[in-house]
């Protein structure tokens, strides 16, 4: 009896913080308006109600909803947002301590889950949290105020805080509050598409870590390979997932299905562990591209690569387009891609293995990324540009870069072949998010050889690439791990068959 009784309470309380919580925001929010220090615009009413409505419908479906992983995302979201809140109400006092209250008691309401899967919950809130704060920032939505005001809150349209080009697409009637140090802009699409990605991203997390570790713990794997692969799988989804905050700065509605692109592959990897590998499944398309890639395939590809890349090579000199950006960095890629293969292929016919130590072979990954980028350093661009004969040495170093990194590859065990693949892919993308970033953001001009435009053009059909690549990536790896983990199973359940 008593201990129903103390479950009754515990749903009690749990359910009243959330209602509390927003009591004591509604009321700060009526304050501020009273007392003048929240100025609304008038031709964004609809917009500021969505303010109130937001907190009021998580709120209520907290009270009724039993789902636990609902109540981690939804009370993870409202606590983020009474805690931005309190920090845009800075410096003023009187309403910043009651948005912090709104702010406790939402937290209050995610530590005070003790009973059953308390750790997964607390873990999961925080990593969520991280996640949409960390999309905002790189969006813009969440931003210093450079230029500080003293005239209280500000509640605006949007269209009063855009670049020149006008407003983005997702943040479309959206509105901005400009207090003294912080900008915060929301919108109804942005909220909902940044709500998305961060739960997929941190269920991917969860149940990445979960088949990396639990499928290695059951075979001969070592642990800090284990934990590289882990950190590996989840960097490449956290990559594929931030995009389209990246891309948002973007003002085109072309950029809308890249977007979709991404949350569709955030999505497919999220099925595929809960269908497959969480049920200990692999896929056997997943295993036919890697490991176990034929001979004859790698044998077609390669001969292709090494015919038609060096003649496009050529061609392109003859033809002057090194002087554009996004022939000279695909020339340069494929160049090592084509250096990568070929040495993998050698290794299919005749076996071979060196820099057998784990040092070794980070060196030979480290001399091997040094040659390809090297060229992307302004100084060499230019010589490179500029004459066809260094463009031509260009591309035989980078086919050398290639090898070198194929060398590591072959020289490898499985796990480390695993942990290559997913930071070659990586590599790839950290380099177009570096690009379009320093272009989009502070429109500066990294190689004087090539434009702005081309920066962008390039960084974004890098993207393109890289971000199936990245998926597929992280999925053949963890397929690998099932995979080798019902193989080593098997000897084990047929001993343990008993003799009839």
């Amino acid at each position: 009896m008593l201990g129903g009784n103390n479950t009754l309470n515990h749903g009690g309380k749990e359910r009243f913080l959330p209602i509390a919580a927003f009591i004591v925001f509604a009321i700060s929010m009526f304050l501020a308006n009273t007392y003048g220090i929240l100025i609304v615009d008038n031709n964004i009413s609809i917009q500021y109600a969505g303010i109130f409505i937001f907190p009021l419908v998580a709120t209520v479906v907290l009270s009724i909803a039993e789902n636990n992983e609902l109540n981690i995302y939804l009370r993870s979201s409202l606590s983020l947002f009474y805690l931005l809140l309190t920090v845009l109400s800075y410096p003023y006092f009187n309403i910043m301590l009651l948005l912090a209250i709104s702010f406790l008691f939402s937290l209050y309401g995610i530590l005070y889950k003790k009973s059953g899967n308390s750790k997964p919950f607390l873990k999961k809130a925080l990593a969520f949290s991280l996640s949409y704060l960390a999309m905002m920032i790189i969006s813009g939505l969440f931003r210093l105020n450079i230029k500080p005001q003293t005239i209280g809150i500000l509640l605006a349209s949007i269209s009063d805080d855009v670049h020149p080009g006008g407003t983005p697409i997702i943040f479309s009637n959206g509105i901005v509050l400009f207090s003294r140090y912080i900008v915060l802009t929301l919108s109804i699409q942005s909220i909902i598409l940044f709500f998305i990605l961060s739960v997929l991203l941190v269920e991917n997390y969860f149940l990445i870590f979960s088949t990396i570790r639990t499928r290695s713990g059951r075979a001969a794997t070592s642990p800090q390979l284990t934990g590289a692969l882990s950190v590996l799988s989840c960097q490449c989804e956290s990559i594929t997932a931030a995009f389209p905050s990246i891309v948002s700065l973007i003002l085109s509605v072309a950029i809308i299905p890249l977007i979709l692109e991404s949350i569709v592959l955030v999505g497919l990897t999220n099925y595929i562990l809960r269908l497959k590998f969480q049920k200990g499944l692999n896929s056997p398309a997943l295993s036919r591209i890697w490991p176990g890639t034929s001979r004859s395939f790698l044998l077609i590809a390669g001969s292709i690569m090494a015919i038609v890349v060096p003649i496009t090579y050529i061609a392109g000199t003859f033809l002057k387009l090194e002087g554009n950006l996004f022939f000279y960095g695909m020339e340069n890629f494929a160049m090592f891609l084509t250096g990568m293969i070929l040495i993998i292929l050698a290794a299919t016919i005749r076996e071979f293995r060196l820099g057998t130590s784990m040092s070794a072979k980070l060196a030979l990954v480290f001399a091997s990324s040094l040659l390809m980028f090297i060229w992307f350093y302004p100084v060499l661009s230019k010589i490179a540009v500029t004459s066809g004969l260094v463009f031509g040495i260009m591309g035989l170093i980078s086919l050398a870069g290639g090898a070198i990194g194929g060398i590591a590859y072959v020289s490898s065990g499985q796990e480390g072949k695993s942990a290559y693949i997913e930071y070659l892919s990586m590599m790839f993308s950290m380099f177009a998010i570096v690009i379009f970033y320093v272009s989009i953001l502070f429109s500066y001009r990294i190689w004087g050889v090539f434009t702005i435009t081309q920066q962008v053009e390039f960084s974004i059909a890098l993207w393109i690439i890289a971000l199936p690549s990245m998926w597929l990536s992280t999925n053949l790896v963890l397929n690998l791990q099932v995979r080798r983990q019902n193989i080593e199973e098997k000897p084990a359940r047929m001993v343990s068959l008993p003799v009839q």
